[in-house]
């Protein structure tokens, strides 16, 4: 049509319209809580500067609720930890591996303790000394969600299945255990 077009850019504004981030970015995508992704680089918010700051020694991997996000160190050991509001170390990095889920955060150390424990920090007493990992089942299809339900494997290769609570659902040990594609509630 013969008219010059500037690109569309984008920033961020808070719940009340106030602009948080000016408008500058030709490509701006929402990861979680306050951070982003501009070109493949993770950014995070800074409130008190209002502008967006690459992460350079972390790696984002989740957050747990906000303000709380687990973060992997870039150089040296690459362990993983939390923080709080990006300063305060909730679980210093030293873990291999922080699992997030709807009723609870497994962690592992480096040795392959697994501990658990509940959104707010506090440990869950569950023995774990025995168990390698839990995972969760999550939709099998597209018409079928199962209810938070946990598998667990032992260190001698066996499966258990356990509700939210962490408490087993199976009286003993299988060779496997997996859900039934297209067939909800039997394992």
């Amino acid at each position: 049509d013969g008219e010059k077009h500037e690109r569309d850019l984008y920033g961020v504004v808070n719940k009340n319209g106030e602009i948080v981030i000016k408008a500058k970015y030709p490509q701006l995508e929402f990861i979680e809580n306050e951070y982003f992704d501009i070109d493949y680089e993770t950014y995070r918010i800074n409130k008190d500067e209002n502008k967006l700051e690459k992460l350079v020694d972390y790696e984002y991997q989740v957050s747990i609720k906000p303000g709380y996000d687990v973060l992997r160190q870039k150089s040296g050991n690459e362990f993983t930890g939390i923080l709080k509001n990006f300063e305060t170390e909730v679980f210093p990095f030293k873990y291999k591996y922080f699992g997030v889920y709807p009723s609870f955060i497994q962690t592992v150390l480096d040795s392959g303790q697994l501990d658990f424990y509940t959104h707010d920090f506090k440990k869950i007493n569950f023995n774990s000394s025995d168990l390698e990992f839990v995972i969760e089942l999550k939709h099998l299809s597209s018409e079928i969600q199962y209810p938070e339900l946990y598998i667990s494997k032992d260190k001698h290769e066996m499966f258990r299945l356990l509700n939210n609570k962490l408490q087993y659902l199976t009286t003993k040990p299988y060779n496997n255990i997996k859900a039934f594609d297209g067939v909800a509630n039997y394992y």
